[in-house]
């Protein structure tokens, strides 16, 4: 969206007409693509991956699920300070894997210590843009994949990011992607932004937020949730120097106050995490 905009910008303000090719495929070639697919060999592979796992993480809440739910959800907004950042940087790299593992391996720990629950399934977002075609292609592609972890008391944390690439490498084989949303009560998502920053910036568009490659506060509370989609949404917002925790969170299960300690959870195990990288 933001190099179409830039695109349109420069031609507009040079005087010229449309410069946009024409797209090969629209988003209704990708949608009646998805349908003519077979998609019983990931359903078979994730079926067994799945088989006797729990139906959902058994949060410590509140209050109990409602018959009559509101849908109503509230998001909490936690800065990730850039020395705590760049040590997590560095311990994706020792374990050769990258920040969205380590991100999931450290909600996984919190989510341990507030259930209990060694076995825990947790729903992640990607791209799904599996095709060429579709990487240009403005549309919504995401797909959450379910991903298992298994841990105890005597799990480390080095062994939980293992674990973690593990479990992502194997989720994103060629043709495990595939499949319906999986019916996790639980969600990490791991967004980058960077280059969102250096797109606006190299085309000469209007001057970005001054806060690294994240939308400024007053743009995200625009979008903070107003519904709840799931229990409980984790954003790990990656702006390459700069980085931001997003919590989205059913108010019908949980008071602010309940999750801004559990963003406090977090921020303290990344923080020790961060501060001694060969450790652990």
């Amino acid at each position: 969206l933001l190099a179409e905009l830039a695109a349109l910008y420069q031609a507009t303000t040079e005087g010229r007409g449309d410069p946009l090719p024409p797209l090969r495929v629209g988003y209704a070639d990708y949608a009646r693509w998805q349908r003519g697919r077979d998609w019983q060999a990931a359903l078979d592979g994730w079926r067994d991956r799945l088989a006797g796992a729990p139906e959902a993480v058994a949060l410590p809440t509140d209050r109990p699920p409602r018959p009559d739910a509101s849908g109503r959800g509230a998001t909490l907004r936690r800065e990730l300070p850039a020395e705590v950042l760049a040590g997590l940087s560095r311990v994706a790299r020792r374990h050769n894997t990258g920040l969205a593992a380590v991100g999931l391996a450290l909600f996984a720990a919190v989510l341990y210590r507030l259930s209990r629950q060694g076995d825990m399934v947790i729903g992640m977002g990607v791209a799904g843009r599996d095709r060429a075609e579709t990487e240009g292609l403005i549309g919504f592609f995401v797909n959450v994949l379910p991903i298992r972890l298994q841990l105890d008391d005597d799990t480390g944390l080095g062994q939980l990011i293992d674990l973690t690439r593990d479990r992502l490498a194997e989720a994103l084989a060629p043709g495990r992607a595939g499949g319906r949303q999986p019916l996790a009560n639980v969600i990490f998502e791991y967004q980058r932004f960077d280059d969102v920053k250096a797109v606006a910036t190299d085309a000469s568009l209007p001057p970005p937020p001054a806060d690294g490659g994240l939308l400024g506060s007053a743009l995200a509370g625009l979008v903070d949730a107003a519904t709840a989609k799931h229990d409980l949404i984790l954003f790990f917002e990656d702006g390459g120097d700069r980085a931001r925790l997003s919590f989205d969170y059913d108010t019908d299960l949980f008071d602010a106050a309940t999750i801004q300690a559990w963003a406090g959870y977090l921020l303290r195990i990344a923080t020790a995490v961060a501060a001694q990288p060969d450790d652990i």
